[in-house]
């Protein structure tokens, strides 16, 4: 299992010459020590690593912290790790790669449910990934779907999504729809699932370490034996920390055939449509973003994050959360968000526009899914945010 090219031509970082005994010199900028900041660089130039060497410890110089490593080895090779903070912020950080043993794995998979493929951090379920037909009892059956994240879960194993929620039975977990379709003349709405819908095709990869599981998905927009789009799903998890835990989601589509434009809801101008988030049942919901809490509807807002926090737990005073981050990379940013109180987060794109997928032009999206504890504040979800927008710059120099 590794990264696609895609994905790590979008993380920013540079590596070369790998070898025990080495330093990675991390040049750093203010909001780099606030939270854990994952790291990852590409050693597909270096041909000092070992054959199937996965996992690593560092130690930062002028401590004595050992900070697990985890090298996917094809077939570009990669080093990642979850940078610690530190009180004082900014400045080069150096690391040294150790041949200390490493301590357990961390990450695993659980495929013990036909219909889901289940990935844990120690035994603590992260998210499942919803791979079959499913349907709730009682709801109708036009509703059975698949290929959406749920259950997700907060750093405490709570779950923070809800599936089939009896005010809209089409919401599912963490999802990516859009309710305007067009395809060879005749118009779907894959948001409330129709005869255009996604199905799961196959899981083309997947590795699981100390610092990160990520997984490679492919499915399909299909209507019967006929394939519209081909969907391909990469997620990247990443070790918790204090503060949270980081969750990269990078989608691509490509039209096989014919163009399919898609756009987001007309109705009342709300524009909803794409990566979006249900949440569970809570209390005390508090949604924030970049110029701080925010009211309980949201139509066309342009951010470049939000978040939704609350206690999830019944009989519990815990406050958990979860923000979204839309990248820079992606088309319309920043792009009008559609929020809702009741448990809803979205990014629409494109909104009350449309995009036109052809062939050949593969459509390429990048979120990052940030769940913490506390509030928005308390997650330090704006720091978590520079991060992404703005990772530190890394590059192995000389052990010596």
């Amino acid at each position: 299992m590794r990264l696609s090219a895609l994905a790590l031509a979008m993380w920013g970082f540079v590596i070369w010459g790998f070898a025990l005994g080495g330093v990675i010199e991390v040049r750093c900028k203010d909001h780099h020590g606030v939270v854990e900041t994952p790291v990852m660089v590409d050693l597909s130039k270096s041909g000092e690593v070992a054959s199937g060497t996965a996992r690593l410890i560092l130690v930062e110089e002028g401590t004595a912290k050992r900070i697990a490593a985890q090298v996917i080895a094809e077939p570009a090779r990669v080093l990642c790790f979850v940078m610690p903070p530190r009180v004082s912020a900014g400045g080069v950080r150096r690391f040294r790669i150790t041949d200390d043993r490493p301590g357990p794995a961390g990450f695993a998979f659980d495929d013990s449910d036909p219909d889901r493929i289940t990935v844990k951090e120690a035994d603590r379920k992260v998210f499942s990934f919803v791979r079959g037909g499913i349907l709730k009892p009682g709801v109708p059956g036009r509703y059975r779907r698949a290929c959406y994240l749920d259950p997700v879960c907060d750093l405490d194993g709570a779950v923070l999504t809800d599936d089939f929620p009896r005010d809209h039975f089409h919401h599912r977990g963490l999802s990516w729809a859009w309710p305007r379709l067009e395809y060879v003349g005749k118009h779907y709405d894959m948001w409330t699932i129709g005869p255009l819908h996604q199905r799961f095709k196959q899981v083309l990869g997947r590795e699981a370490g100390p610092v990160c599981a990520v997984l490679r998905i492919a499915d399909e927009w299909a209507i019967k034996d006929t394939v519209a789009v081909d969907e391909r799903i990469e997620f990247c998890v990443w070790h918790a920390g204090e503060a949270g835990r980081v969750i990269d989601v990078f989608l691509t589509l490509t039209a096989l055939k014919d163009p399919v434009t898609f756009g987001g809801q007309l109705d009342q101008s709300k524009g909803y449509g794409g990566f979006n988030v249900r949440f569970a049942p809570r209390r005390d919901t508090v949604v924030f973003g970049p110029n701080g809490r925010q009211p309980g509807v949201v139509n066309r807002v342009q951010m470049a994050w939000s978040d939704l926090s609350g206690r999830f737990v019944q009989g519990s005073d815990r406050i958990s959360g979860l923000a979204i981050f839309d990248s820079p990379s992606n088309p319309g940013f920043p792009n009008g968000w559609c929020n809702r109180s009741y448990g809803y987060l979205n990014p629409a794109w494109p909104g009350l526009d449309t995009h036109e997928l052809v062939r050949g032009k593969p459509l390429r999206l990048r979120y990052r899914v940030w769940i913490h504890r506390g509030d928005a504040v308390t997650g330090k979800a704006v720091q978590a945010q520079k991060v992404f927008i703005d990772p530190p710059e890394a590059k192995i120099v000389s052990g010596k």
